[in-house]
């Protein structure tokens, strides 16, 4: 359940800089308001902490510090070092061999779909041994909903007071850059970190007549070389679009490595629905998923466990 047969990008995101680039700008964004202050209360000043609830996921919130809490959180539960670390990079040696090894013995190959946000799911379920990813988007909601709070304050001091409009409005926008990163980057980042989604370019050239009948006339009759009429009357017009791709994950894992896509690795592959990284250990969460399994539900017989 849930096994990176292919790797796990978070492993080499977490020594290729990837990772670090992450936090570093989650900081970056939500030190952005407490860094020029506010008008409005609830006031956040930067080292002094909110305490959002006794006992939330994360202790303590501070405005510095949400997106190191949270990161570290994760990755001081997977444990990403020494040779596992390098092990678990995608398409390491030790990966290579696992992915295009063979069995002829059934196998069902169960992984994880979380759904958004992922980061602050996940994070839910690692906090503790009780977590769950409810817990890690009512946290991060209200941190959000702080930051949006003083945003509109910002807003409506700057028509209160119209000589100091403008630099209300940039106090505005500062908070919510935190908001946004919370709400949306936030989890853009960590799909990046986790390697389940990227960018592709497409592109290509189109020939393009731009001379009409009479010009090509023109031209031949001058008696130039016969190359050059065919480049003097067209032109090479370049086309490009963005794709962007999102692999299904837990969170952690993607889709693509924990049913091996591509390898030899190969049986049933059966989705966990909702169900994250840390959920996996969680009989309640994975529940459904092991009564298809055991019940027989791929009618083979070999799973199958006599209920009496």
């Amino acid at each position: 359940m849930g096994s990176p047969l292919r790797g796990a990008k978070i492993s080499a995101s977490a020594s290729d800089g990837t990772n670090t680039a992450f936090i570093n700008n989650g900081i970056d964004r939500m030190m952005a308001g407490p860094g020029v202050g506010a008008g409005t209360a609830p006031p956040i000043f930067p080292n002094l902490g909110i305490l959002i609830h006794q006992v939330s996921i994360l202790g303590q919130l501070f405005s510095g510090t949400l997106a190191s809490k949270a990161n570290s959180t994760l990755m001081n539960s997977f444990g990403l070092v020494g040779q596992t670390a390098v092990d678990l990079h995608p398409n390491s040696n030790y990966q290579s061999g696992v992915q295009f090894q063979g069995a002829t013995v059934p196998k069902i190959l169960i992984w994880g779909n979380e759904v958004y946000p992922l980061l602050w799911r996940t994070v839910g379920t690692y906090s503790s041994d009780n977590g769950t990813d409810d817990q890690g988007v009512s946290i991060a909601s209200t941190a959000a909903d702080i930051y949006n709070t003083i945003a509109n304050g910002e807003e409506a001091l700057s028509w209160a007071n119209l000589p100091m409009h403008g630099f209300h409005q940039w106090r505005k926008g500062k908070w919510e850059e935190g908001k946004n990163w919370v709400n949306n980057d936030s989890n853009a980042g960590w799909e990046e970190v986790i390697g389940s989604n990227y960018t592709e370019l497409v592109s290509w050239y189109e020939t393009v007549v731009t001379c009409d009948a009479n010009q090509w006339q023109a031209c031949y009759a001058s008696s130039p070389p016969p190359g050059y009429c065919d480049d003097y009357c067209t032109d090479q017009v370049y086309h490009s679009y963005t794709v962007y791709h999102d692999y299904p994950s837990d969170g952690v894992v993607t889709q693509r490595s924990a049913t091996n896509d591509g390898g030899s690795w190969q049986g049933i592959h059966l989705e966990a629905p909702n169900t994250n990284h840390g959920e996996f250990k969680r009989p309640d969460r994975v529940r459904p998923t092991l009564d298809w399994v055991f019940n027989n539900g791929d009618q083979s017989g070999h799973f199958q466990i006599d209920l009496r």
